[in-house]
């Protein structure tokens, strides 16, 4: 079994962000490996009716999603 180093506490957050529709990366296989992964404070949100190029293909759908998790940035808050 494969057991990489981890970090003790996140050093930045980690956010996967995958769309429903997606026919090359389904979404369970994201919420799979972010389980795997083990990674402290991590989240996982997907984006229903998007595929696989998010920000290219769905930006409508996408672009709410990034923007509420930007917000706290611009507003001078810590996400760590």
């Amino acid at each position: 079994m494969h057991n990489p180093p981890r970090p003790e506490s996140p050093v930045a957050p980690l956010v996967v962000i995958s769309g429903t529709a997606d026919p090359a990366i389904p979404a369970w296989a994201s919420r799979w490996f972010l389980r795997w992964a083990r990674v402290p404070g991590s989240r996982y949100i997907a984006v229903p009716r998007a595929g696989h190029l998010l920000f290219h293909d769905d930006l409508d759908l996408a672009w709410p999603v990034l923007d509420g998790l930007l917000r706290p940035l611009r507003s001078g808050q810590n996400l760590v």
